[in-house]
C-alpha cells in the first residue's frame, strides 16, 4: 500500500485540483491542478509522484520520493526546493526535467546499486549530491548547470573503496573558471567496466562553456605506440575502455587526469600514460604514476592536452630505470618546494629540474645527483630560489648512467594569487593563517588527507591574521589548497605532530 505524508516543518498550500490517494494502484502523489509546498516543509511519498498535464508544483520545500517521478506538467523548486530519491528499488524519472521543470537540489539516496533511470535529459541547476545508488542516463543526459566545481559531491575520490555512485551513461557540466578541477564519475554498468572517473582542469577554455564525458568499455586503440619522452608506451591494458568526451565549442587546452578501476594488470614495467589521437605528436612529457601493486588508487595525469579524445590509458612493459612514486611541488612564501620519491632505481645517474613558464618550453634550473641503486622509497628535495612571477611548471629529467633519460609528471606552482602564509609547519594543534585581503572575494583554505578526502573547510575572514583549530587531525601530512570565488590560488602541504 503505498502512503504520502507531510512531515510538518513548514506549510503546504493545497490549491484547486489537488488528489491525494493511497490506492496501490494509484501514485501515491497525484498532482492534477496546482499544489504549494512552503520551504521549511518536508513531503514525503512513499511511492509515485506524477504531475499532470498542464498541473503545476511549486515547491522551495523538500520532497522525498521512493517510486517513480512523471512530469508531464511543471515543477518548480524556485531555487531552494531539493528532491530526495530513496529506498531500495529503481526508480524512473519521465517527462519535462529542464527548462521551468530544472531540478535544483537533486539527492540520490538509493540503496548501493540501485538505479534511477531517466527517459530524457535531466538538469540540476545547484547541488547533485550522490550519496547512494546510480542515474542511469540510456542515450540522455544529466546536465549540472553550475560552473561552481563543489556542487557535485557523494561520489568516490581516488583510493575509496567503494565505486557504487557514479553517473551511468553521460555526465555534462557547465565550465566557467580556468584551473578548477572539474570531476565526471561516470561509467557503465557494475557487471562491466563500472566506475571510472575523469578529471579535467582547463587551461583555456576557448569557445567553449561545457563538456559532456561518458565512458565505453571498448576502444579502437591498438599497440605497438610511437615513444615519447624518452618512454616506450606500448601495452594496452586488459579491461580498460575509452572515457569521450564532447566540448560545446572549439576544443579546449587542458589538464587530464584519469582514475582507472577493475582492470586487469598486463603490463610488467608499471609506468602508465593517458593516450588520444593526435597528442603523441605534442611535446608535452607524459607523467606516470601508480604502480602495479595499487592499481586500485592510481591516478594517471597528462597535461596541456589540445584534442577532444577519445582517452585510453596504454602502459610500459619495460621496467624503467626509476620507478616514481610521488612528485610534489607548491609555494613556501616567496620561494617553490619541490619534492619527489622514488620507489626503486637502476642505473640512474642524477636528476635535472627543469622550469617552464607556459608549460612548454623548459629550461634546466637545477641538478640533484642520485642516490644511487636502491630498492627502498628514496626522498629527494629543491627549491626553486627565484620563481618566476605567475605561474611555474616544473618537470624532471631522469639520466641514467648511460645518458639515457626520461621524464616525470609536470607540476604547477602559482605566484600570482594572494599571499598566503601559514604556521607553524609542522604544528601541533593550532595554525596561524596571514593573508593580505581581496575585497569582495570569497577565500575558504581546504584540507585534505593523503586519500584526497576533504578533512577541514575554513572560510577565511577578510582579515590579515586568524587562527584555525586542527587538534581533531591525526599526525600526518596534509595538503592545504586556497580557494578564492571558486577558484584555486595556492597549494602546500601541512604536517601535524605530537607535542
Amino acid at each position: 500500500m503505498m502512503s504520502f505524508k507531510f512531515i510538518r516543518k513548514g506549510l503546504v498550500a493545497l490549491w484547486l485540483g489537488l488528489i491525494l490517494t493511497s490506492l496501490s494502484a494509484q501514485p501515491a502523489l497525484n498532482v492534477v491542478g496546482k499544489m504549494y509546498i512552503e520551504s521549511g516543509a518536508q513531503v514525503y511519498a512513499d511511492g509515485d509522484v506524477a504531475i499532470d498535464a498542464g498541473a503545476y508544483l511549486t515547491s522551495p520545500g523538500d520532497i522525498e520520493v521512493t517510486g517513480d517521478w512523471d512530469n508531464q506538467g511543471t515543477y518548480a523548486p524556485q531555487g531552494q526546493g531539493r528532491i530526495t530519491f530513496s529506498g531500495g528499488s529503481s526508480s524512473t524519472l519521465s517527462g519535462n526535467m529542464t527548462a521551468q521543470s530544472t531540478f535544483y537540489r537533486f539527492y540520490l539516496d538509493k540503496s548501493s546499486g540501485t538505479a534511477i533511470r531517466i527517459t530524457s535529459d535531466m538538469h540540476v541547476d545547484d547541488t547533485l549530491y550522490l550519496h547512494g545508488g546510480l542515474i542511469q542516463t540510456l542515450s540522455n543526459e544529466v546536465y549540472l548547470t553550475s560552473q561552481d566545481t563543489g556542487l557535485l559531491t557523494g561520489y568516490p575520490l581516488p583510493g575509496a573503496s567503494v565505486d557504487d555512485r557514479y553517473i551511468l551513461g553521460n555526465l555534462r557540466r557547465a565550465l566557467g573558471t580556468t584551473q578548477a578541477q572539474y570531476d565526471f564519475p561516470v561509467g557503465t554498468a557494475p557487471s562491466q567496466a563500472g566506475y571510472q572517473l575523469l578529471r579535467f582542469r582547463p587551461l583555456n577554455l576557448m569557445t567553449t562553456t561545457n563538456l559532456l564525458v561518458n565512458y565505453q568499455n571498448t576502444t579502437g586503440y591498438t599497440a605497438p605506440m610511437t615513444s615519447e619522452c624518452g618512454a616506450t608506451y606500448d601495452c594496452m591494458l586488459s579491461g580498460i575502455g575509452q572515457w569521450q568526451m564532447v566540448p560545446n565549442g572549439t576544443s579546449p587546452r587542458f589538464d587530464l587526469t584519469l582514475v582507472p578501476r577493475k582492470f586487469s594488470v598486463a603490463c610488467g614495467g608499471g609506468s602508465y600514460t593517458v593516450l588520444t589521437s593526435g597528442s603523441l605528436n605534442g611535446t608535452a612529457c607524459t607523467g606516470y604514476s601508480g604502480t602495479l601493486a595499487t592499481v586500485s588508487g592510481t591516478e594517471i595525469t597528462r597535461k596541456f592536452i589540445d584534442s577532444p579524445g577519445p582517452f585510453t590509458i596504454t602502459g610500459s612493459a619495460t621496467s624503467f630505470p626509476v620507478e616514481w612514486l610521488s612528485f610534489e611541488a607548491w609555494p613556501e612564501g616567496n620561494v617553490a618546494q619541490l619534492e619527489w620519491i622514488t620507489a626503486h632505481e637502476e642505473s640512474n645517474d642524477y636528476f635535472q629540474v627543469e622550469r617552464s613558464a607556459d608549460g612548454q618550453n623548459f629550461a634546466p634550473i637545477g641538478q640533484v645527483e642520485s642516490f644511487g641503486d636502491s630498492n627502498s622509497p628514496v626522498d629527494y628535495q629543491f627549491t626553486d630560489h627565484a620563481p618566476l612571477n605567475g605561474r611555474n611548471y616544473y618537470r624532471l629529467r631522469q639520466v641514467d648512467l648511460d645518458g639515457q633519460f626520461s621524464f616525470s609528471s609536470v607540476k604547477e606552482v602559482w605566484f600570482d594569487g594572494p599571499q598566503l602564509g601559514i604556521w607553524p609547519n609542522p604544528f601541533v594543534d593550532r595554525i596561524t593563517i596571514r593573508q593580505h585581503p581581496q575585497p569582495d572575494m570569497a577565500t575558504s583554505l581546504i584540507l585534505y588527507n593523503g586519500l584526497g578526502q576533504i578533512v577541514a573547510d575554513k572560510t577565511l575572514e577578510p582579515i590579515e591574521q586568524q587562527s584555525m583549530d586542527l587538534s581533531h587531525l591525526p599526525e600526518g601530512t596534509y595538503t592545504y589548497r586556497l580557494i578564492q570565488n571558486g577558484q584555486q590560488v595556492s597549494i602546500g602541504k601541512l604536517v601535524r605532530i605530537s607535542q
